[in-house]
């Protein structure tokens, strides 16, 4: 390895300082040429530092640090101000990494500080705040003077009430809604983007339910024995109940449906409009995809002491009675024009789609599937004591058995895939031809690539492994690893596969064998975003190898897990590696500078192409930048 060389210049600023590396190509590398490497002093990092966090993209980082008994918070090698007390959380990051925030006790108050800007003073924070959103561009926590408790959304305190409820303060993910549930007077009030609505008896988790696009927002609440469901602030009718994890929005947001318990009899109700009455409702409930339609199963009979009947009731239109419709079985095609389900009709089964039965079988399987096109349809039945696939009506080939999980379709709808036995022997069929036979195959086959081009699975035969990718056998071998299942890179471009052989790893990419290693390690291969580059790290005794488009590294004594990237545009790679009890960085090739350690969560590409992550050496913390400089 090539010595560092100091390069340019020094700068001393106060607090900071700038130093810049020309760090040359390890023997082998793949491109000639200095990488300037710069590190930036941010400031000094104790070795008695406390509650260490690091932002997502590893680009800041926070701890807390105890002197004199007070205790303070640094960000990035900034001292924030001093406290008695940090909170049990220490600081925390918002998902963006751009802002920092922490509770904090002076004295006998509580505040929180928020990118180093001290809030209001307290008597308390609520637990588990202050809480960023998903965009990370709003900040909410609770807090409490004396017996009083308000809600502080970026800065502006909300309405005074009696309590927060633990677990219900926080943001929508998408769109950042305010939620919290609140006692006020001894009733429980649900308030939305700072608007409270009715006080009631109890209200119930999920707390609330927004529709997809986070236009509305709907929650189950009690008053005295009644409940009632509020969707935008109107109150429903009250019932004796609300069935369990029944309140949902369609798909396009526009409609809300419940099952209710009324009496002794229970009905669904679709925008406030109410359904027929049965003796209960099996959830789930199902919109179709575009949200127009609306299907589930009633039952009625059981107040007779007589077997319950079955029934689909679609678009509110009661379907015919059946023993039972198989659980889970009730499905919409994609585009929502058609509907599916499974009943029992006596003893025998059938499948029923778009209102028509198929013929009487013995059994059938326990799904029914649409294509992704939703023109064709297909089911398992059994036939006396031989299994076949129905798809658009037609019977194909009898086996013993069809596998748990058959059939499935391609992502791309083009192929109809299912797994079956015959006198001991399993193969694949694929649009009705099958596939060679094995004696078993593992668990999670098949698989397929991200357009549904290709597939592939992993089979047993005589005690040997094979990995079949588009219906070609590969070689036979001891096993096929867990840690590196077979993978189809971005695009489809790549698969890859490790095996052992004799106690070897053998790692295979588009069936090509690699060298040999002890170990494959996990967290591997890494794709590059166009799936035209590979890489993955293996052991070789105690030293660590990592291999990108074949070419390995010289090796190491370790690499940190999830380190491997590659650039936005695929051109380059970066990966930190461990040498004795020091951790550098590799960026194409090239070896970086030593440090005592890499914040987590580095190194990271920025959108510019600089490399870039944060270290520690000799206690002192730096911003290190990698320039593409060649």
């Amino acid at each position: 390895m090539a010595r560092h060389r100091l390069f340019l210049w020094l700068l001393w600023w106060p607090m900071s300082f700038c130093l810049a590396y020309a760090v040359h190509a390890q023997t082998g590398a793949p491109s000639s040429g200095a990488q300037v490497v710069q590190e930036h002093f941010l400031g000094l990092v104790p070795p008695d530092l406390m509650m260490p966090a690091a932002s997502g993209d590893g680009r800041h980082f926070a701890f807390s640090i105890l002197r004199e008994g007070k205790v303070s918070v640094v960000v990035d090698g900034q001292e924030g101000p001093v406290f008695d007390n940090i909170g049990a959380h220490g600081p925390a990051f918002s998902p963006d990494g751009d802002h920092f925030a922490y509770s904090a006790r002076r004295g006998e108050k509580w505040l929180v500080v928020v990118d180093g800007q001290e809030g209001r003073e307290y008597d308390g924070i609520l637990e588990g705040t202050p809480i960023f959103s998903s965009d990370g561009r709003r900040v909410v926590y609770g807090a409490c003077r004396g017996d009083r408790w308000v809600v502080v959304s970026d800065g502006e305190e909300g309405a005074e009430c009696d309590g927060i409820i633990q677990g219900t303060l926080g943001f929508s993910p998408i769109k950042g809604r305010l939620v919290y549930g609140a006692l006020r007077g001894g009733k429980t009030v649900v308030s939305v983007d700072g608007r409270e609505g009715a006080g009631y008896d109890d209200v119930f988790k999920p707390l609330p339910v927004f529709s997809a696009d986070e236009q509305r927002v709907a929650y189950v609440a009690q008053r005295g024995k009644d409940r009632v469901v509020v969707v935008d602030g109107q109150e429903s009718l009250a019932y004796r109940g609300i069935g369990r994890e029944t309140l949902l929005f369609s798909p396009d947001g526009k409609h809300v449906a419940y099952a209710a318990e009324r009496g002794e009899d229970w009905l669904v109700v679709v925008d406030g409009y109410e359904g027929p009455i049965y003796d209960g409702i099996v959830i789930p409930l199902v919109f179709s995809p575009d949200g127009t339609r609306l299907a589930y199963v009633a039952y009625s009979g059981t107040k007779l002491f007589k077997d319950p009947k079955h029934r689909v009731v679609l678009d509110g239109r009661e379907g015919p009675e059946y023993a039972g419709v198989a659980n889970g079985s009730l499905v919409f095609s994609p585009d929502g024009r058609r509907v599916a389900y499974l009943a029992q009709k006596g003893p025998r089964a059938v499948a029923v789609v778009d209102g028509e039965e198929s013929p009487k079988y013995k059994n059938t399987g326990t799904r029914i599937l649409f294509s992704a096109d939703s023109k064709r349809v297909a089911y398992a039945v059994q036939k006396d004591k031989r299994w076949a696939l129905v798809v658009d009506g037609m019977e194909g080939a009898e086996y013993d058995k069809i596998l748990e999980g058959s059939p499935i379709y391609s992502p791309s709808g083009l192929h109809t895939v299912y797994m079956v036995e015959r006198k001991n022997k399993y193969a694949v069929v694929v649009d009705g031809r099958e596939g060679p036979e094995f004696d078993d195959f593992a668990e999670g086959s098949p698989i397929f690539s991200a357009d549904g081009d290709r597939m592939a699975y992993v089979a047993r035969r005589a005690g040997r492994s094979h990995v079949v990718v588009d219906g070609q056998v590969g070689e036979a071998y001891e096993g096929i690893l867990e840690g590196l299942q077979p993978t189809f890179g971005p695009g489809g471009r790549h698969f890859v596969y490790a095996a052992m052989r004799k106690r070897k790893v053998v790692i295979l990419v588009d069936g090509q064998e690699g060298r040999e290693y002890d170990e494959v390690l996990e967290g591997f291969p890494v794709f590059s975003v166009d799936g035209t580059r590979v890489a993955y790290a293996v052991t070789r005794g105690d030293r660590t190898i990592v291999v990108i488009d074949g070419q390995e590294s010289r090796e190491f004594d370790g690499i940190t897990d999830h380190s491997l990237s590659f650039s936005a545009d695929g051109s380059r790679y970066a990966y930190e590696i461990v040498t004795g009890n020091q951790s550098q960085v590799i960026e194409d090739g090239r070896e970086g500078p030593r440090y005592d350690w890499i914040i987590k969560n580095g190194p990271r590409f920025r959108p510019d192409g600089i490399l870039e992550y944060l270290a520690v050496r000799s206690d002192s913390l730096y911003r290190v930048t990698h320039a593409n400089g060649w």
